[in-house]
């Protein structure tokens, strides 16, 4: 089986969340404990650090494998979902996993993926560990994919947990309330481990809770660490880190002064802040040098998050897909104080809070809202909104796309949100709209000219 037709079988045939949505999601980790026994528990054989959160744990987790690598450890980087390519979900120093390693996994153990019958993401948190395991990675940065107390990767002990927030997403699989929520999040947190959380409000009560149960050191943003004193610099911002140690004698306070993170929106200092306080914990029997930290930050991309794609028109992308993370988003100076128009193209799941976000980038956006008709089974159609659907306007592919903004004129601003899967065309429109203004015409523009 070449990787092509191996991609096709991870894609089609094992129930993937991505595609069928509820279905694919399992409410225990019987297949998780069923494969990790067959491949002869493979992550005892590296150390870890476990981040969930409604949002933001995909960037601390980046910056947290930025820091490790920097700091000179073997560093294994589990995230999902990809961007463009199924690779990037699992990396070793940065590189991401062969082709070869994938058709290997998957052709030496498909009687038991066959007899046991994983989802999408079981069998490719097991391929990620198997491969961390062969790789000789010494610490491995696990972002979870989905709430965090039946999630595939709760199987990890780690050095630390993280939670970076918690919010109202996936309800129908996690609970409707707050409190529900950060029940299944805080469920990644072990017995004596640190936990690192930015949560404030009932999630933090119920994170305490679970912490104060099994006597884990819990370490709140604004409370034992902060990120202040941020300022916009060119290409990200600047911010001072604070590590008090109030609620631990045995632990000096430490100030980092002047840290630059290549990331504008705001919360990344935070989420720059929860990375910082897990790696300083690591010291613990490990050293890791504050130039580890600084390098590491500074070094860190994280592609597909309020990713500038193109400068005119301006073209943003980022996969904000529940009413916090898009509030944020739209707060983003350069979207919100824009003096020409704004605009907005979106494609959501349909098990997301779609009319709450409608309505934010109704409030917000001047001009066109255009909804990518294509995607999965598991996408949302205009037709079953009750509200906010008034004015879409479908878009099939990109080069109808890349016609209709090419209409509003360079003074406009364009946002591509509400779900990863807009990456890829996003990415393509941009590409489209630049070839226009240096002068290259397509061939369906050209006829289009002609015929006019």
């Amino acid at each position: 089986m070449d990787y092509q037709k191996t991609l096709d079988f991870l894609f089609s045939q094992l129930p993937a969340y991505h595609r069928i949505g509820k279905a694919a999601y399992r409410n225990d980790l019987g297949n998780t404990l069923a494969l990790d026994d067959y491949l002869g528990h493979p992550h005892r054989s590296f150390r870890s650090i476990h981040i969930a959160g409604t949002n933001g744990k995909g960037s601390v987790s980046h910056m947290t494998a930025s820091v490790l690598m920097e700091a000179g450890f073997r560093t294994g980087l589990y995230t999902s979902p990809h961007l463009t390519d199924f690779r990037e979900r699992i990396k070793v120093n940065g590189k991401m996993i062969t082709k070869t390693y994938v058709n290997s996994f998957v052709a030496r153990h498909r009687k038991i993926i066959d007899s046991v019958k994983p989802s999408f993401f079981e069998m490719t948190v097991a391929m990620a560990f198997e491969y961390f395991a062969s790789s000789a990675v010494e610490v491995a940065v696990i972002e979870v994919g989905l709430g965090g107390r039946l999630d595939s990767t709760n199987v990890v002990t780690p050095l630390v947990s993280i939670i970076t927030s918690v919010g109202l997403d996936h309800t129908h699989l996690l609970g409707g309330t707050v409190r529900e929520i950060a029940h299944e999040k805080a469920g990644i947190v072990k017995p004596g481990i640190p936990v690192v959380t930015a949560c404030g409000g009932e999630a933090l009560d119920v994170i305490e809770k679970t912490a104060g149960t099994l006597s884990s050191p819990l370490l709140v943003a604004g409370r034992e660490f902060s990120a202040g004193a941020r300022e916009a610099a060119p290409g990200g911002q600047r911010f001072d880190y604070a590590f008090s140690g109030a609620r631990d004698a045995a632990r000096p306070q430490i100030i980092l002064k002047n840290l630059f993170i290549p990331q504008a929106p705001p919360v990344q200092a935070t989420n720059a802040a929860l990375a910082v306080t897990a790696a300083l914990l690591m010291r613990n029997g490990t050293a890791l040098p504050d130039r580890a930290i600084r390098d590491g930050l500074r070094g860190t991309s994280i592609p597909g998050r309020f990713e500038l794609l193109l400068e005119k028109p301006a073209v943003y992308f980022d996969p904000a897909h529940n009413p916090a993370a898009l509030t944020a988003l739209l707060d983003m100076p350069v979207i919100r104080d824009f003096p020409g128009g704004r605009a907005a193209v979106v494609h959501f799941m349909a098990d997301k809070d779609i009319d709450g976000m409608l309505a934010l980038i109704q409030n917000q956006l001047t001009r066109r809202i255009f909804y990518v008709t294509s995607g999965t089974g598991r996408s949302w159609s205009p037709d079953t909104a009750t509200t906010g659907k008034k004015g879409l306007i479908p878009v099939a592919g990109a080069r109808e796309l890349a016609a209709a903004l090419r209409a509003l004129g360079d003074d406009t601003v364009v946002l591509f949100t509400g779900s990863f899967r807009l990456y890829e065309i996003a990415r393509e429109v941009a590409g489209l709209l630049k070839e226009k203004d240096n002068g290259i015409v397509s061939r369906g523009d050209a006829e289009s000219a002609e015929k006019g």
